[in-house]
Formats: C-alpha cells, sequence, structure tokens
C-alpha cells in the first residue's frame, strides 16, 4: 500500500476521533507539536526505526519524551499506535494530512500570496475576506515577499495559481514580440 493511502487512513481516524471528542484543533497543536520534535532529532528517528531496540522500548522512550512535550492521551495513544504498526517514521506525512483534513473539515483553506514588497496588516486582511469571498471558505494566508516579481501579486489558492505579477506580463510581453519577429 502507498504510504500516501496509509498516511491519509491514519489521519482520517485521528480526524473521527479528534470530531468525536471535540478536541480537533487542539489535537492538531499536538500532532504538529510531536512532528516537530521528530523533524529536529535525527536521533530520535534513529531510535525509533532502529531494528536493535524492540517495540515495548521504543514505546517507553517516546511515552517519556511525550510526558515532555506534554500531549494529551489521545494523541499519546496514537504516538503508541504508530509504533506499535511500526508506522513512526511516516509522522511527518501523518501530519501534513490531519493539518489538511482539520482545513478542510473546518472550512478553511490554505492561500499563499507572494508580492515584491511586505504587505501592511489591513492590506492582508483586506486580500483575506476578499479571498474568502470567492471561495466561500476561512482562508489561512502566508505572505511571502519576492522583490523578483517587480510589482503585482501571484496568488496561489487551494491548488490554483493566480499570476498577477509585472515579471509574468512583462515575460509575456517579450515572448510575443520574439515570436512576431
Amino acid at each position: 500500500m502507498r504510504e500516501d493511502t496509509i498516511a491519509e487512513r491514519y489521519a482520517r481516524a485521528l480526524l473521527d476521533i479528534g470530531v468525536d471528542k471535540g478536541t480537533l484543533e487542539n489535537l492538531g497543536t499536538e500532532l504538529n507539536r510531536v512532528r516537530k520534535l521528530f523533524a529536529d532529532s535525527e536521533e530520535l528517528h534513529k531510535v525509533m526505526s532502529h531494528p536493535s531496540f524492540d517495540v515495548d522500548t521504543r514505546k517507553k522512550v517516546l511515552g517519556e519524551l511525550l510526558e515532555r512535550v506534554i500531549v494529551g492521551p489521545t494523541c499519546r495513544n496514537f504516538m503508541l499506535l504508530l509504533v506499535d504498526r511500526n508506522r513512526i517514521s511516516m509522522i511527518e506525512k501523518i501530519a501534513q494530512v490531519f493539518a489538511d483534513l482539520v482545513d478542510q473539515h473546518m472550512g478553511r483553506v490554505r492561500a499563499t500570496v507572494t508580492v515584491a514588497q511586505a504587505m501592511s496588516m489591513p492590506d492582508q486582511k483586506r486580500l483575506e475576506r476578499a479571498l474568502g469571498s470567492v471561495t466561500g471558505k476561512t482562508i489561512i494566508l502566508d505572505h511571502k515577499v519576492d522583490p523578483s516579481i517587480i510589482a503585482g501579486v501571484v496568488t496561489e489558492v487551494d491548488g490554483r495559481v493566480f499570476d498577477g505579477s509585472v515579471r509574468t506580463s512583462l515575460q509575456s510581453i517579450g515572448a510575443r514580440l520574439r515570436a512576431g519577429i
């Protein structure tokens, strides 16, 4: 079975539990904290996946770490299940899929906006509202600055890119001029 499919199954199961218990947002925060713990520690990855450590040892090590990171019983049990099923190496993918599913469940969509100069907070809020009215969803805006676009804005929403940058316009004009020569 493909890793994407496996990650989605685990993420959906955790989503269902979070919805049932009413702890979806908190669960997302906890899972992200654990994901970061794994992302920041190559040694932890090695211990959790090394065949010389039995499952009970791995669960004990992870259990102690989870107490320090302060996660609730649902997240803790989920992580221990991943150790039992030898899926702990997939935590990064599972956490990403879970975050996407939570956004989808909550009616949110992530948008990336790239501009040549930093936008003011009021401008960002106006853009969030405008994108929200077009999509019918709550927008979580990621604001990036890239001076190479010269001016204008490049927006990615739900996998679609809307490029209103001067750089792209100039490239398009240049291509048409070259084609006409």
